[in-house]
């Protein structure tokens, strides 16, 4: 049985009450304890703590329920939540909040309330990224060392379209952080640091994203403008269409546009004939608009 389970039960909880618990959806912990899913850091740590027993243990990498650190063992790194790692990773570079805050183009009072969990925008992370000198996964508490440079900038820039893309469809469907989170069984921190910041825990929970919205992955990746996934049968079509050269792609989307007023005129006309062909009879109403005498 999975470990997470044995721990719960050894204490007599419901999946709902060691979510309650653990702040995170019931369907989370279903997931975990399915192995469909593996809990983030901040999460497994949270239950180590609960259970009172080590991180290895209940990933099934050691079968010391202890370890080699105690019960449990922390984070190698003094933060956890996007706030507190913001904060270190000033601190380290010996400035100021005010001459910081100065950098960014912003009051020393709205840095300050990044620490205390206040979402900070994409472009302000990715200046603060620049002056901190690590990369933006480091900012959010995801990464303990920065990874370096490519092509003179730090990896994990996220797209803006990208996140106005995904918050369109959040909100074309009338749904929350938590609702989403909910629906496809994550964290709803996992979903607010990929809708914000572009940071996908694991490629299976943006393939799940991609389900719970019907739109193409490309879409949401600002890879097109189509939100409409190619289908298996439409993919040679598709290939030969981009094979031709501009005359004839013009053609071809004339006749496309020929053929789909056919099919509607014959739609129209079969809705007045029945299955074997024959006209259906008169309603009557296709007088009413007459003046009757």
């Amino acid at each position: 049985m999975n470990r997470i389970a044995t721990e719960r039960k050894r204490l007599d909880l419901t999946q709902e009450e060691l979510a309650e618990k653990l702040n995170i959806s019931q369907k989370s912990i279903s997931k975990y304890e399915t192995g469909a899913r593996k809990p983030s850091f901040e999460t497994l740590t949270e239950m180590a703590k609960l259970f009172n027993v080590s991180t290895d243990y209940l990933l099934g990498v050691s079968d010391s329920r202890t370890g080699n650190n105690g019960p449990f063992f922390d984070t190698p790194f003094p933060r956890r939540t996007i706030g507190s790692a913001i904060r270190f990773w000033i601190g380290k570079t010996g400035l100021g909040d005010d001459e910081v805050a100065e950098m960014l183009g912003i009051s020393e009072e709205l840095l300050q309330s990044y620490y205390s969990g206040e979402s900070m925008p994409l472009d302000t992370l990715m200046k603060l990224s620049e002056i901190c000198e690590v990369s933006t996964d480091c900012l959010l508490g995801l990464r303990e060392k920065t990874r370096p440079k490519q092509d003179g900038k730090y990896p994990f820039r996220f797209d803006p379209e990208i996140s106005r893309r995904l918050k369109d469809q959040m909100q074309r469907m009338g749904e929350s952080y938590s609702q989403i989170a909910d629906g496809i069984g994550i964290e709803e921190g996992e979903v607010f640091d990929f809708f914000e910041y572009g940071f996908v825990p694991h490629i299976a929970v943006f393939a799940q994203i991609v389900e719970h919205f019907l739109v193409s992955s490309d879409f949401l990746l600002n890879r097109t403008g189509s939100t409409l996934t190619v289908q298996e049968d439409e993919e040679e079509l598709l290939r030969s269409y981009r094979a031709l050269n501009s005359k004839s792609k013009t053609m071809a989307l004339s006749r496309i546009y020929e053929l789909e007023r056919e099919e509607s005129l014959v739609a129209a006309k079969n809705r007045y004939l029945d299955s074997e062909g024959k006209s259906l009879p008169s309603n009557g109403t296709e007088g009413q608009n007459k003046i009757q005498r």
